[in-house]
């Protein structure tokens, strides 16, 4: 214990505090800095909201139970979701958010009853500990699974490796609090408290160093592997879509999931061209696939199809969830505010999902169809086309369109 007399509760909280801003700046300028970067804005928000929950920790004894303990839990299990959620758009695989938000809303209920209805700050402790191993261990899993298949196996292993360690720690705590009960003594209730505060700014630099090098790692192969990527806008060329095509429609015919493609083209591109020259144009192409990039996931992909045209590939996308994303890239792009054009730029977008039995240019064929429908209903436009049976083969399908 003679070490963790040197341990101030408070110095601890302050210095959680100023360590999750600074991971939440370096992952937002991150994703704004490389588009492409999987995962980051998840992390910037998992560091995020530990700032309030370290504030409403500080505010214990100062407030009622409900506003501190309550809401600071409940932060800390929001941030491991947010972690679990970066991992999972950078390793990919089965997203199980659904059933953790569940979890942390059963322990909510539980820290809840036993702040407000029947105080039991024991109860509380051991809720909230079981459920932080659990989130933990699902994001150790995520961890494991990718590193079988990757390059960055051992960084990926260590990670998932003191995942599971501080998975121990926190089960222990629940355990050792479910069986004797709190700390009595002024010295022994400290100590536990600065345990919890260091092990707590231990996983947030850890995590935070190690998602950096995972993320710098894959941004370094992903310029290495120049020859796939456009030298004008920085995303894929059409090499790389061929590529990332093959690759889902593989995907599709092993898991059954299927997925959406969209073109998109943006409407104004010759007017600048006419005004500002080439130049103009691969400045406003260039902020335009920033821009689109920033609002896909992880699993998705932008590239540049052909001089005007951007493919967008979303893995495990309905067409219903393409719309949704479609809208929500044409309302960012609309908010760019560039030298080149007075007015908003607008983007032209037609959309297909896949169909079975199709190959790779039938499906391409009818999102460029897609997208003529958009251009000939003139700009800022969405269209949809869809193989009209999907039972039959894809050569002899019709297409029905969606407005």
């Amino acid at each position: 214990m003679r070490v963790l007399d040197y341990l101030d509760y408070k110095t601890l909280l302050a210095c959680e505090c100023v360590l999750a801003i600074l991971f939440t700046i370096v992952f937002i300028g991150l994703k704004r800095i490389f588009p492409q970067a999987r995962g980051a804005y998840p992390a910037a928000l998992s560091f995020a909201l530990i700032v309030p929950e370290t504030i409403f920790m500080a505010m214990d004894g100062h407030v009622s139970p409900v506003v501190s303990v309550l809401m600071a839990n409940s932060l800390t299990l929001g941030s491991l979701i947010a972690m679990y959620e970066a991992v999972l758009q950078f390793t990919g695989g089965p997203n199980r958010r659904w059933l953790l938000w569940f979890i942390a809303f059963c322990s909510f209920s539980v820290v809840y009853y036993s702040t407000e209805v029947q105080p039991n700050l024991a109860r509380s402790i051991v809720s909230v500990a079981v459920v932080m191993a659990i989130i933990r261990l699902f994001t150790a899993q995520a961890l494991f699974k990718r590193s079988m298949r990757s390059t960055q196996r051992t960084t990926l292993r260590f990670f998932g490796i003191l995942l599971v360690i501080l998975a121990y720690i926190s089960l222990r705590l629940a355990w050792n609090t479910y069986r004797f009960g709190l700390p009595t003594g002024i010295t022994e209730i400290n100590a536990q408290q600065a345990i919890m505060r260091a092990t707590g700014i231990f996983y947030m630099v850890s995590a935070g160093l190690y998602f950096l090098i995972l993320t710098s790692h894959e941004l370094a192969i992903r310029r290495q592997g120049s020859p796939n990527r456009d030298r004008v806008t920085g995303v894929l060329n059409r090499i790389g879509l061929d590529l990332n095509l093959a690759m889902e429609m593989d995907r599709w015919s092993r898991s059954g999931l299927g997925f959406s493609i969209a073109m998109v083209q943006t409407d104004s591109l010759g007017r600048i061209q006419q005004e500002e020259g080439v130049v103009g144009a691969n400045a406003t192409l260039r902020e335009v696939a920033r821009t689109i990039g920033g609002q896909l996931r992880g699993t998705d992909v932008i590239g540049r199809f052909t001089d005007d045209l951007f493919l967008l590939i979303l893995s495990q996308t309905t067409q219903e969830e393409a719309l949704v994303v479609a809208d929500r890239v044409s309302a960012e792009v609309s908010r760019l505010k560039l030298v080149t054009l007075a007015e908003p730029i607008t983007l032209s977008i037609g959309i297909t999902e896949s169909a079975p039995n199709e190959t790779i240019a039938q499906m391409l064929q009818r999102a460029d169809q897609a997208l003529l429908l958009a251009r000939q209903n003139g700009e800022n436009c969405t269209r949809v086309l869809l193989a009209s049976n999907p039972d039959t083969e894809a050569a002899d399908s019709r297409v029905s369109t969606v407005a």
